[in-house]
């Protein structure tokens, strides 16, 4: 997959922050976390009221298309190389990505 520059503000705030090589690494491995996390918690079909509340705010995480926050769902994407389109209709869908 070819890379693309993140979105300008995600650039700016991330890059600031995250100058160096050896430091953006261990953003990459937090923001593929909260993205699993997600992901996890949207297909979960747990019954108890913890699960569904979890799963409502993962769903409607990754639905929103707002980029005003560095941890959005679109840009946590755009910075991994991630087709936010694509996984958000799969993870919507409810089908299994493995």
């Amino acid at each position: 997959m070819a890379y693309r520059k993140p979105h300008l503000e995600v650039s700016e705030d991330y890059y600031a922050t995250f100058a160096s090589n050896r430091s953006r690494q261990p953003e990459h491995h937090l923001m593929r976390g909260v993205l699993a996390h997600a992901i996890r918690a949207a297909q979960n079909e747990g019954r108890e009221k913890r699960a569904l509340r979890a799963r409502c705010e993962a769903i409607a995480w990754i639905a929103d298309q707002d980029r005003s926050g560095l941890f959005s769902f679109e840009n946590i994407c755009e910075t991994l190389a991630i087709n936010a389109k694509w996984l958000r209709a799969k993870v919507l869908a409810g089908t299994p990505l493995q």
